[in-house]
């Protein structure tokens, strides 16, 4: 167990310890823990936190008071090798979900790119001739071809919605409800592929 004070106006930049879970407990004083994803999180004297291994975390004291916490640690830490955030390389943001959704929309980026030939050859056979771009029309139309439109509106959803996303993000900064919106952005990308498929097929 440690007994940590912060000054007023100090910070514990964010970190993380890779094989190891803590609990503060605010003792006096308040302040803001530091999370993940620039997000913060009010946190005065009565209250418990719980960070699990690779967890990122941090705090700040907002207070004009010095504030004071315990900190409990298992297994116990060799402090020698507690680096701060930018130093170590974890992999506990990749559960978080927003990190899922960047992550998503770069894919469906590359994916959509990937498409583009095809779509060049489409326009390619349409020049031509008829009786070539009715060939091509008669192969698009099988299941299978079908089935990757669906993929391919799936994308354009996700790919559209997530760029709105990035946009209000950069204009409004972060907000909180942003991890309700990926999950209805994701329903909502979902039924329109699947709204395309049952009227294709």
């Amino acid at each position: 167990m440690t007994r940590v004070t912060v000054q007023p106006g100090a910070e514990q930049p964010r970190h993380s310890h890779a094989t190891s879970e803590q609990v503060w407990l605010a003792v006096s004083g308040a302040g803001v823990l530091l999370i993940a994803n620039g997000e913060e999180r009010e946190f005065a004297a009565g209250q418990l936190a719980r960070f699990s291994d690779g967890e990122v975390h941090g705090f700040r004291n907002t207070s004009e008071v010095p504030f004071l916490y315990l900190s409990v640690t298992s297994p116990p830490i060799d402090r020698g090798m507690t680096l701060p955030l930018e130093h170590q390389r974890t992999a506990a943001y990749r559960r978080d979900t927003l990190w899922v959704a960047a992550l998503v929309h770069r894919i469906s980026g590359v994916l959509l790119a990937c498409f583009l030939p095809i779509h060049f050859l489409a326009l390619g056979l349409a020049l031509e001739g008829e009786s070539r771009l009715d060939v091509f029309l008669r192969w698009s139309n099988t299941p299978v071809v079908k089935l990757l439109e669906a993929g391919l509106v799936f994308m354009l959803a996700i790919h559209l919605l997530g760029g709105l996303r990035v946009l209000v993000i950069e204009t409004l900064g972060w907000q909180p409800w942003q991890k309700q919106v990926v999950t209805g952005a994701a329903a909502l990308a979902t039924g329109a592929a699947a709204l395309f498929l049952i009227r294709a097929m």
